[in-house]
């Protein structure tokens, strides 16, 4: 519906805000093959 987009690059943001201290995991987006962008481990 056009909102999902918008809120999944404000979770990223402060994901990889939050990453940036020692410890933590970084997220990345990965699409499934339906289509789908889930949160996914960088490292």
């Amino acid at each position: 519906n056009g909102t999902d987009g918008v809120q999944g690059l404000q979770t990223l943001t402060m994901t990889n805000a939050a990453a940036t201290q020692p410890g933590t995991t970084i997220l990345q987006y990965a699409q499934t093959t339906d289509g789908q962008q889930i949160l996914v481990p960088s490292n």
